[in-house]
């Protein structure tokens, strides 16, 4: 391998490419969805389901963004941790949030089973492992109030953690036995097909670069295209959302796009597997800078997720980083070859939770921090409910969207930014 070697992707390996739709310069629409990744596409299904003229607008083709790069997992618990949301938002506030991420992952596989979406759906046990004492102390102080939102769910000491893990680095952890992945690029590829299905409109290839206020509408200026009109603009952008806009540009403020990588394994027999992640087929640690892996939907794969530093080399390299750095946690996973390893950008908030709004026609859903396959797919959707004027609309996720620090957001420190969390992890959680 050199260090020049092109990203090999897997998830939308032998998918069948979407088809862009026909439309008219000035065409009228009800609404105009931008971004066709999970949260456009869940908005733009439930209002073409409820009669609504719509059109999705993609600035590239739709498997080539962050959601198609995705780990898999359906997250049911949130980036931020509980006393972290109590402590800036209060109790009631925390739990609402915990509340509604277990409703996420829920409703997500509803779309998924409704729609008879093949994205090889598999339901398995989750394991959140402690990387220090401390780490494992907080687990302890905040299981009580995970337990009331996932009552299955179980703390485990560091002996019991050897039942589901093949590795002695983690100080215990605690158990989901309810958890779930997902191919991330199927479930966008069909659920792109289902919206579609409802009589809505796809445009590929084609940026937004403009909204101006017309009369009771609105005015979408679509680059080398023209001008499309809309009663309601839905932008879901996510760590794709760009300055196009002033609401765009505010937005890209608020959020910082941070860099992930994953690895796909050589097809390993079950007894090598067996020593590897044992009864759990999702792992993932309490750092910061997280580590997960996951079983692959064919059952014969390990895929590897973690943060590889910003700019230092290329994919290929940041690949073989992640690799060394399951081998030093789990000896049973060392020699194993990789065979497929991408990039991709997920957005994080300064709180480390989602945030959806609006500003009069334009609602927006912005930074749902590495659990955009649920949270995406069901901010989407109440978007759209409060398009629709339903009475479900409310969420906890309209909390104000907080500022999000220049020096986080900068490229240039953001690389330091992530050292940074790497010596909290080691030195301080």
């Amino acid at each position: 391998m050199t260090a020049h070697e092109e990203e090999r992707p897997y998830w939308a390996a032998g998918l069948e490419p979407v088809e862009s739709d026909a439309v008219a310069d000035g065409e009228a629409f009800d609404a105009v969805v931008v971004g066709a990744g999970y949260g456009g596409l869940s908005a733009a299904l439930e209002l073409s389901r409820q009669g609504m003229k719509v059109l999705v607008v993609e600035a590239r083709r739709i498997g080539d963004g962050a959601s198609s790069r995705a780990a898999g997992s359906l997250a049911n618990v949130p980036k931020a941790r509980l006393h972290e949301l109590a402590r800036s938002y209060g109790g009631e506030t925390a739990d609402a949030v915990y509340r509604e991420a277990v409703l996420a992952r829920a409703h997500t596989e509803r779309i998924i089973a409704d729609h008879a979406i093949g994205c090889d759906l598999r339901r398995c046990t989750r394991v959140m492992a402690a990387h220090s004492d401390r780490s494992m102390q907080r687990l302890r102080s905040e299981f009580p109030a995970m337990k009331a939102r996932i009552p299955e769910a179980r703390l485990l000491s560091r002996e019991e953690l050897g039942a589901f893990i093949g590795s002695d680095a983690y100080r215990g952890g605690m158990l989901v036995p309810d958890s779930a992945t997902v191919n991330p690029a199927a479930y966008q590829f069909g659920l792109a097909r289902v919206v579609r299905g409802h009589g809505a409109k796809v445009l590929q290839d084609t940026r937004m670069t403009g909204l101006k206020p017309v009369a009771d509408r609105v005015e979408v200026e679509l680059e080398a295209f023209g001008k499309v009109t809309a009663a309601h603009v839905v932008l879901a952008t996510n760590a794709e959302t760009a300055s196009d806009t002033p609401l765009s540009a505010q937005l890209l403020r608020s959020i910082a796009a941070v860099p992930a990588f994953c690895v796909v394994t050589e097809k390993l027999p079950p007894e090598r597997i067996a020593g590897i992640i044992k009864g759990a087929q999702i792992f993932g640690d309490t750092r910061k800078v997280l580590n997960y892996m996951a079983l692959s939907p064919c059952g014969t794969r390990l895929v590897y997720s973690a943060r590889a530093g910003f700019s230092e080399g290329s994919t290929a390299d940041k690949a073989r980083r992640i690799v060394a750095a399951f081998e030093r946690r789990f000896p049973e996973t060392r020699g194993v070859a990789m065979e497929f390893f991408w990039s991709g950008r997920f957005a994080i908030t300064a709180d480390l939770i989602p945030h959806t709004g609006n500003d009069d026609r334009v609602h927006w859903m912005i930074g749902c921090c590495g659990t955009g396959i649920t949270m995406s797919t069901y901010l989407g959707h109440r978007i759209a409910r409060r398009i629709l004027g339903a009475d479900d609309a409310e969420t906890v996720f309209r909390l104000p969207l907080p500022p999000m620090p220049s020096w986080q957001r900068r490229p240039a420190l953001l690389g330091a930014a992530i050292r940074l969390h790497r010596v909290y992890d080691r030195y301080m959680n």
